[in-house]
C-alpha cells in the first residue's frame, strides 16, 4: 500500500491516544482504543463509527493490511502513520500488532425497553457481578456466536470498553446488542413485566439444567466466580440452574458455564 501520501501520527495525537488506557478519561472522550487486524475489521463491518486507524509502516506491507484498507478507504476513514516506536508507546499487548483504531462510543446504544422489544427476541443475556475483563469478552464472544439476542450488563461489571474486554471478545462486541444498566434490578423487573422467564445460574441451583424447559422469552444471568449473583438477583429469578458435574474439581470458570447454559437454550431456539 502507498503511504507516502499518508499524515503521519504527532506526539500529541499518541498521548491522546495513551489517555484511554484509564476508564476515566475513556468516559470522558466517549472514545476508546482497539488494536490488531481482527478487531479493526470486524470494527470497520460493523455499524461502529471508526474515528481514525493508526499503522506502522511495516504492517502496511503485510498482505493482510490490502482487505483492511479497502474498508478504510470505503469508508473514508483517516488513517495515520507511525513507527514502531510509536506504536508501542501506545498498544496495551505485550507484541504491538502495528494496526489499531480509535472508535466512537456507540451514539445509537439501546435501551432497556428496545433491547426488551427487539424483533424476535427470545434470549437475553445478563450479567450481574463480573470483574474479570478476559471473562466478561469470552462470554459476550460465545454469545454473540451462538445467536443470543442481547445482553444487559450491571452497573458493577466491569467496563465494556476495557481493553481486554474488547481483545477476549474478538470483535463479537461490535455484533451483539446490549445496554449498560443503571440499575440492575429495576431491569429484572421489566424484563419479567415484559414476559421474559429469568434463569439465575447458580452452583447450587435447583433445577439440572437438562431439566429445564426453555419457554419463548428467556432472560440468564450470570454472576462473579467468587461471589455469584446477588441476593437481589437471585429473588428476582423464577428458576436457578446449575450444571452437574463429573470431576472433581469444584466449580466451573463463569465463561464455561455460561457457554454450556447459553449453548442449551439456542438449541432449542433454532429447533
Amino acid at each position: 500500500m502507498d503511504i507516502s501520501n499518508r499524515p503521519k501520527l504527532t506526539k500529541s495525537q499518541v498521548q491522546e491516544i495513551q489517555k484511554l488506557q484509564r476508564k476515566k478519561n475513556r468516559l470522558l472522550s466517549k472514545t476508546f482504543f482497539i488494536e490488531g487486524a481482527r478487531l479493526c475489521t470486524e470494527a470497520l463491518n460493523s455499524h461502529w463509527s471508526v474515528r481514525n486507524v493508526i499503522c506502522t509502516e511495516k504492517f502496511c506491507e503485510m498482505e493482510q493490511a490490502e482487505k483492511i484498507f479497502e474498508l478504510v478507504w470505503k469508508k473514508q476513514i483517516p488513517v495515520f502513520i507511525s513507527n514502531e516506536r510509536e506504536f508501542g508507546k501506545i498498544s496495551n499487548t505485550m507484541h504491538a500488532p502495528g494496526i489499531g483504531a480509535v472508535l466512537d462510543f456507540p451514539i445509537k446504544i439501546h435501551t432497556m425497553d428496545s433491547l426488551l422489544n427487539l424483533e424476535k427476541t427470545n434470549i437475553i443475556l445478563g450479567i450481574g457481578d463480573l470483574n474479570d475483563p478476559g471473562n466478561l469478552g469470552t462470554i459476550i464472544r460465545t454469545a454473540e456466536w451462538l445467536g443470543i439476542d442481547g445482553l444487559v450488563l450491571g452497573e458493577k461489571v466491569v467496563a465494556w470498553h476495557n481493553d481486554k474486554v474488547v481483545r477476549a471478545s474478538m470483535g463479537a462486541l461490535f455484533h451483539l446488542p446490549f445496554i449498560q444498566s443503571e440499575n440492575f434490578s429495576d431491569f429484572l423487573q421489566s424484563a419479567i413485566r415484559e414476559g421474559f422467564t429469568i434463569f439465575a445460574a447458580d452452583q447450587n441451583g435447583k433445577v439440572e439444567l437438562s431439566e429445564i424447559t426453555v419457554p419463548s422469552k428467556s432472560l440468564l444471568l450470570f454472576g462473579d466466580e467468587a461471589h455469584g449473583l446477588s441476593s437481589s438477583s437471585l429473588q428476582a429469578a423464577q428458576t436457578s440452574i446449575r450444571i452437574p458435574g463429573r470431576g472433581k474439581v469444584e466449580s466451573l470458570n463463569v465463561a464455561s458455564a455460561a457457554a454450556i447454559i447459553m449453548a442449551k437454550f439456542c438449541e432449542n431456539k433454532r429447533g
